[in-house]
Order: structure tokens, then sequence, then C-alpha cells
């Protein structure tokens, strides 16, 4: 079984050298392509609505650090080889997403707590 980078673990891709990408989730769907990784630079972070870049585990050329994994982060990296299939087809396009601030998010949004 491939075994499936953590949350916050630090790459570097083959085809953006001499730049390290920290990981923030998983398959990403954007303009119709599934992509496995979603990630930031290192040590920047999110700094702007372009701040994020989707690759596939092929473009990785070394992994630097491994993030925390815990039981339930094991059980669901272990899990995700079978749910790709499920995932490939309803997985949403988030090419046309843009990001909200989170105190932007609790007060416009009616199931999420305002002050």
């Amino acid at each position: 079984m491939e075994r499936i980078l953590s949350v916050g673990s630090v790459v570097e891709l083959i085809h953006i050298p001499k730049h390290q990408f920290v990981i923030l989730g998983y398959f990403q769907k954007v303009q119709g392509e599934i992509y496995d990784y979603i990630g930031t630079l290192y040590p920047n972070g999110m700094i702007g609505e372009d701040s994020c870049v989707v690759f596939r585990k092929e473009e990785i050329s070394k992994v630097l650090f491994e993030g925390y994994l815990d039981e339930e982060g094991e059980a669901f990296t272990q899990g995700v080889p079978q749910l790709i299939e499920l995932l490939y087809s309803p997985l949403p396009d988030t090419s046309d997403c843009s990001i909200m601030p989170s105190d932007k998010i609790s007060k416009q949004s009616g199931d999420m707590p305002s002050d």
C-alpha cells in the first residue's frame, strides 16, 4: 500500500526547485483534474489568494519533514487508497473558490456561532 504524507509534511517539488512546500490537505479537483496534495510555500505560509499550489505525489522530489501522525491520522492515511475511486468523481471543483477569513465566516454563516 502506498503511503500518504500527513498534513504538515514539508516537501520539495521536481518542477519548482529551491523551494519547500508544507502539505495542507489532500485530493483537490482543479480545472477538472485531481491532485494528490495541496500545499503552500514554507516558511511563508498562506500570504494571499495565490499562496496555494496543487501537486501529485510523483512531483515530490524530496520529503524534508513528515508531519504529526496519531492513530486517527494513521487510520485516515491507510484508508485513503480505498476511498480514491469513490472520491474521484464527486469532488467539487475548487478552482473558483476564494479564501474567506474565519472571522467573516462566523459572522455570515447561520450555522456558525456569532459574537
